[in-house]
């Protein structure tokens, strides 16, 4: 049980930022007078410039020719979702878009790569540039440290879904543990078995998730879940291999600790649970969070059809989150609307740049920004709009 002074210190835990702002600076706009359109109702922001360092694991790449699949229905939900942002060449050529579900405030992109491209991706491109950690992987004692306390059985039959490098389960392993993984990426998966001495599934997690015959005591997501094509039906396959009084532990990134412009082209991280989609989650599986740390995005689970359904519900709230977010993002506060207004955003943690404008049409003065979304990104030195890929 956690004491008075750890829940307060939860409590008033501000949220920290993944890609933290250096700065951000007003500059001269671009000329976009060949794409601009003054009498649209939404948001407009244009892209001049992005630069990533060398040593950046984070690339953009062109859309190209690649045919975006459509993926606009909540897979949890099984409903539309509404459409918050989108991103287009010079030329109006389509790119991302992403989307949230009105029911669990889901997030993904609904128009994206196709699930085959992605399985390629992360089969034999994943995190190519991360060749540092790939040459030299050291033991990481989270989540292991935490997970333990919470274990029921003596060796407990420990399972890492998108297990990377191993070093996560090498936490388990010295704690007396078996240990099982998957990964999807054949080179991280081959380092993975080598560091661990133990066999690692390489290929698609779901594939190895419908053929274990292994019941665990514990299967965790560290970072993973984001990444995943449907993490619904992931997760919900997962608990199935659970033992009873076994824990599922998931930790994964907020939407809101992203910076805007990755969030809205980074591809390959295909979706986001929001603190209420996780809720909403637990009472459809019948899962106990019996730990969060909602500011991480962080649950532990325990299967328990014991816990009343009303209990749960009535700590299960939905927010406008996006509102706050987009404002900050964008600094919308010191933009006059009806005027074309050029930033220069230094940003981490890899030194990253990018030069661009906001446009705020006159009608949306007295406006939220989540009444006049989706928020539309253009890229004006591109024809067809990039998509960012790790």
């Amino acid at each position: 049980m956690l004491s008075i002074k750890n829940i307060l210190k939860r409590i008033l835990r501000k949220p920290t930022r993944k890609y933290p702002v250096f700065s951000i600076k007003k500059v001269s706009p671009p000329d976009v007078s060949f794409i601009f359109n003054s009498t649209g109702a939404n948001i407009c922001v244009y892209i001049e410039n992005w630069e990533f360092n060398t040593k950046d694991h984070c690339q953009l790449i062109s859309s190209g020719n690649s045919k975006l699949v459509d993926y606009s229905v909540c897979p949890g939900c099984n409903i539309t979702m509404h459409k918050i942002t989108e991103v287009f060449g010079n030329d109006g050529s389509e790119g991302l878009k992403t989307g949230i579900c009105p029911e669990c405030q889901y997030i993904r992109h609904i128009d994206n790569f196709p699930d085959e491209w992605y399985s390629e991706h992360f089969r034999n491109k994943w995190l190519e540039r991360d060749e540092s950690r790939e040459s030299n992987v050291e033991k990481k004692n989270e989540p292991a440290e935490l997970i333990n306390k919470y274990l029921k059985v003596q060796s407990p039959k420990v399972l890492d879904i998108g297990c990377g490098l191993g070093d996560r389960l090498k936490g388990f392993q010295d704690l007396g543990c078996e240990v099982w993984g998957c990964e999807p990426s054949e080179r991280r998966g081959r380092i993975a078995s080598e560091f661990l001495g133990v066999d690692i599934f390489c290929g698609d997690i779901e594939e190895y998730l419908e053929k274990a015959d292994i019941k665990f005591d514990c299967i965790y997501l560290y970072c993973v879940l984001a990444f995943l094509s449907n993490p619904f039906d992931v997760l919900e396959k997962a608990i199935k291999l659970l033992s009873p009084d076994a824990v599922l532990y998931i930790k994964d990134g907020n939407y809101t600790q992203h910076n805007f412009f990755h969030n809205s082209h980074l591809g390959v991280m295909r979706s986001f649970f929001s603190e209420f989609t996780f809720e909403k989650f637990a009472i459809r599986n019948n899962l106990e969070i019996i730990y969060s740390n909602k500011v991480e995005s962080e649950y532990l689970f325990r299967k328990n059809d014991r816990v009343p359904k009303a209990q749960i519900e009535s700590h299960c709230k939905r927010e406008n989150f996006l509102e706050k977010y987009f404002q900050e993002e964008l600094s919308l506060k010191s933009i006059t609307p009806g005027k074309l207004e050029g930033f220069e955003m230094h940003y981490g943690p890899f030194d990253r740049r990018v030069k661009y404008a906001v446009y705020v049409p006159e009608g949306n003065k007295n406006r939220s920004v989540t009444s006049s979304l989706p928020i539309k990104f253009i890229h004006i030195n591109k024809n067809l709009p990039p998509i960012l890929v790790k």
